[in-house]
């Protein structure tokens, strides 16, 4: 397995957890907690911040093995 399949198998690991996640967190009868929104809105940035790191992850995986070859 190549790093770049690695990169996008652990990308698609982490966006199915990530659904998963936001499944539990949509449900209504978390409407009233106070932080609902909070954590949301953190599990929406971690989720943008970790597509950019194996964006960048897999950019650098082909560029180095670019380098090798």
């Amino acid at each position: 397995m190549s790093v770049s399949d690695s990169v996008s198998t652990t990308q698609a690991d982490l966006e199915k957890l990530v659904s998963d996640l936001r499944g539990l967190l949509a449900s209504k009868d978390l409407d009233s907690v106070p932080d609902i929104k909070l954590l949301r809105q953190k599990l929406d940035d971690g989720l943008h911040n970790a597509r950019e790191a194996a964006v960048r992850a897999a950019q650098d995986a082909a560029r180095q093995a670019k380098d090798a070859a």
